[in-house]
């Protein structure tokens, strides 16, 4: 009851004893074996995660206390590195993935999926075995130490070119740490003597590297003449046992070979017994995790010695099983599953389907639709990572039918069974080849999704609500969500993500519903923001994907923004408290952010109404800046979008060279007339160019003038060239008390802000985009219309870019500047240099 709030995650392992004296219906153990992964948020289970971390040596991992863990270590770890795992340090996940191997009993899914994120991080998988070696101690330990390093890899294996890095590793290293050197040059020469791991290693390649240093090419010698084993009794020990291991297992695979070869002629005639197929297509699919269907063949064909003929009659007798008569029907097979068995045919009929399509990808061995069904659901029955065959690749496409009439049955055992994750559920909501079998899938099964549910089978609930909202019905899927909501007997959690869908689907009825509910409740609103996705996706669905009116944007908005900031924020939050970790927090802060990205994004007037009840609500305070400028920017796309090109009139009048018609024509007006000026400086015979600087007593010039004055002297030049009805004025007035250093408009209905620097001022690089653009032109009345000025006194006096460097002319200056903008900004902005050197 005290965790998480009273007792922290930091602390709770001190409450982990050997014998509980309270531990009524086995409350005790419930919370170590469930309730407490349940309690814990993401940001929670990484401070777990370091706990457990830091308390092994104290825990003793021998010891029963530890026993009690039963697999949370590795379920923490894994949910730790899906929300964690490439932000960490490498030391930091080293002391997790350490964490992970205490419990005293795997459990055997969460562990493949651990492999599994292992598998896809080779890069990692390097860094994860220098770091265990760099804890190893430098003494006859060391050994024993650096084998036992391997096991933080969770049996991810080695990839085709870790031998070569094994190497060159040790070569980088052999002056520094000769121990370690030795013990990698061990390894690659493992993967060069087993044949795996030794893409691009051979002997002379070895031979190549270790003659770089005395002790590697010693310990080389060693190894390719006397066979020359690691030294230190527990070394010997572990190589006697795994002497025996070897033996056993070659007269195992003996004895599996002539039983094999008795039954050749079974294995031909499709009669061969269901065990003796199971073993063959357990060795033909080897890592079903990693299948790849010419890999294993070249395996298979090397477990089998080469027989070419004990080959060919295996893998007939593989391909002749999806033809058998005791196949299983798709009840069988759902009924062996509920009672946590399989039929010896699941595997034989997967690998000759997998062999149909390495051999004959043309042919359809299957027909009927029970034998359909049964291929199905051997296929989700079978735990294969992400392994997806042709087969059945191609019956989403043609038969989505008969895979969700499977997948709703499939699923709705596994519901009853309480089983979490549900094999394929994740895909109807983010595979775009299940769109076809979510639309017909998602909602059945979310029928018969219990509506009390843990924290688990609300991920599971998530990808269904999503996989329907993309894909299903919407007439279905709404009298669904009709009949769901009354239900007084859904948990809390459930009914939050419910009402969410219910007020996507009709916002009208059921966004003061959304609202009544969650309001004022933190737990109910952060149960809110983790079905929304925002930057990490949800279900595998990016927020862009989802269709959301601005009603319901609004309503969000209103209700996570009230308990979380902008994620800047939470940003510096977390990398204080957490590592730089993404916390629910900042998931809140960053649906928030994209929530209102969206409102600005969209040209509706309604979008505006909401943006600005939105500035208006006093519990949204702390977003008032982001608000403010999301209200700014939506002026401007309203306005692009109100946008009418002008009439005849209009027209005529710009052709006639009379006042400008809008506001790009008076830009262009000012530009002409700005060239003017510039042409005549440099070309005139009355030194216009000596206004712009002071002079000494001897009249001569000798700096620059200030930029008021220099605004002046061109703003007389500049009004003297206008027409009559356009007028130009010094720091016209802005939204929000902001000004321009010179407003020029025509009439009332249209205005263009010049933005002026010198050369020489801190601002010109950045200026033209967080003055002119961020405050200036999104007015109205600019229509996104702007000029940026600079007065060049010279090369010397000009800020350096970005880069360091600075521009030479006044040509090139201006270049630089059109290059910082991007092709929409430079259609609006225009960029004006004015040579005033006097060169």
């Amino acid at each position: 009851r005290l965790y998480p709030r009273e007792i922290s995650p930091s602390r709770v392992w001190n409450y982990l004893i050997e014998n509980a004296t309270d531990n009524v219906a086995g409350r005790y153990w419930r919370f170590w074996e469930c309730d407490i992964l349940k309690e814990s948020s993401d940001a929670q289970v990484a401070e777990l995660l370091d706990g457990l971390s830091q308390r092994l040596d104290e825990l003793d991992i021998e010891s029963s206390r530890v026993e009690l863990l039963d697999c949370l270590p590795l379920k923490l770890l894994f949910r730790g590195l899906k929300v964690h795992g490439d932000q960490l340090t490498v030391d930091r996940l080293y002391n997790w993935l350490n964490a992970g191997l205490s419990g005293r009993r795997y459990g055997d899914d969460v562990l493949g999926e651990v492999r599994i994120w292992l598998k896809k991080r080779p890069d990692l998988r390097k860094k994860i075995i220098l770091e265990g070696l760099k804890r190893c101690p430098e003494s006859d330990e060391f050994r024993y130490h650096a084998y036992k390093a391997q096991e933080r890899l969770y049996g991810a294996g080695l990839s085709p070119k870790s031998g070569l890095w094994y190497l060159e590793q040790a070569v980088v290293i052999a002056d520094l740490k000769p121990q370690v050197a030795n013990h990698l040059l061990e390894l690659a020469y493992l993967c060069h003597s087993q044949q795996n791991g030794n893409e691009g290693l051979s002997l002379e390649m070895l031979e190549k590297h270790a003659r770089k240093n005395e002790s590697l090419m010693k310990r080389l010698d060693q190894l390719r003449g006397s066979g020359d084993r690691p030294r230190g009794d527990r070394v010997e020990e572990r190589d006697r046992r795994g002497e025996k291991l070897i033996d056993r297992r070659k007269r195992q695979d003996e004895e599996w070979l002539d039983h094999l070869s008795a039954n050749e002629d079974a294995l031909r005639e499709n009669r061969a017994a269901p065990a003796l197929l199971h073993s063959i297509a357990r060795v033909y699919f080897g890592d079903f995790y990693n299948f790849d269907a010419e890999s294993a063949i070249v395996s298979f064909r090397k477990r089998l010695q080469g027989e070419s003929g004990l080959v060919d009659a295996a893998l007939q007798g593989l391909r002749l099983t999806i033809e058998r008569e005791d196949i299983p029907g798709l009840e069988e097979i759902l009924d062996l599953r509920e009672k946590g068995r399989m039929h010896y045919l699941q595997w034989p009929f997967l690998a000759g389907l997998a062999e149909m399509d390495r051999t004959t990808p043309e042919y359809a061995p299957l027909s009927d639709v029970d034998r359909l069904g049964s291929a199905i659901a051997f296929y989700y029955c079978t735990p294969h990572g992400v392994y997806q065959p042709e087969w059945y690749t191609s019956l989403l496409e043609q038969r989505p039918e008969i895979v969700s009439d499977v997948q709703v049955r499939f699923a709705t055992t596994e519901l009853r069974g309480g089983r979490h994750p549900i094999p394929k559920l994740w895909e109807l909501a983010q595979d775009p080849s299940h769109a076809g079998v979510a639309k017909l899938a998602s909602v059945p099964i979310l029928h018969a999704f219990p509506t009390r549910c843990n924290a688990e089978q609300i991920e599971t609930l998530d990808y269904l609500l999503w996989a329907a909202i993309q894909h299903a019905d919407r007439t279905n899927l709404q009298e669904l969500v009709e009949r769901k909501l009354p239900r007084s007997s859904m948990n809390v959690a459930q009914r939050v993500h419910w009402l969410a869908v219910a007020a996507i689907l009709t916002p009208e009825t059921h966004n003061d519903h959304l609202k009544d509910y969650v309001q004022g409740q933190e737990k109910r609103i952060r149960h809110l923001a983790g079905f929304f996705p925002s930057v990490i996706p949800r279900a595998g669905v990016s927020l862009s994907d989802v269709d959301l009116g601005i009603g319901v944007s609004e309503v969000l908005v209103r209700l996570v923004g009230g308990i979380s900031g902008p994620h800047q924020r939470w940003h510096d939050v977390a990398n204080e408290r957490m590592g730089g970790f993404v916390g629910p927090e900042m998931q809140a802060a960053w649906l928030v952010d994209s929530l209102i990205k969206r409102l600005a994004g969209m040209p509706e007037d309604a979008a505006s109404v909401a943006l600005d009840r939105l500035l208006k609500d006093n519990t949204l305070s702390d977003w008032h800046d982001v608000l403010s400028r999301a209200r700014d920017s939506q002026r401007v796309i309203r306005r692009d979008d109100d946008y009418r090109h002008p009439d005849i009139k209009k027209v005529c009048k710009t052709l006639d060279n009379r006042s400008p018609a809008n506001a790009a024509d008076l830009a262009a007006l000012l530009v002409d007339r700005l060239d003017g000026i510039t042409r005549q400086i440099q070309t005139g015979n009355t030194d216009d160019w000596r206004q712009y600087w002071n002079e000494d007593s001897h009249g001569r010039p000798c700096k620059p003038k200030a930029e008021s004055s220099c605004r002046d002297a061109l703003l007389s030049d500049l009004q003297q060239r206008l027409p009559g009805n356009v007028d130009a004025q010094p720091e016209g007035q802005y939204a929000r008390d902001k000004r321009a250093d010179i407003r020029v408009s025509s009439g009332q209905e249209f205005q263009v802000p010049i933005e002026i620097k010198k050369n020489n001022h801190p601002d010109l690089w950045n200026a033209i985009r967080t003055q002119l653009i961020a405050k200036y032109t999104r007015e109205p009345a600019a229509a996104g219309q702007g000029i940026y000025l600079v007065f060049w006194f010279g090369k010397e006096y000009t800020q350096p870019d970005p880069s360091g460097t600075r521009p030479d002319t006044p040509a090139e200056l201006r270049e630089r500047l059109e290059a910082t903008l991007s092709h929409e900004e430079a259609r609006r902005i225009s960029v004006c240099v004015i040579d005033v050197s006097g060169k």
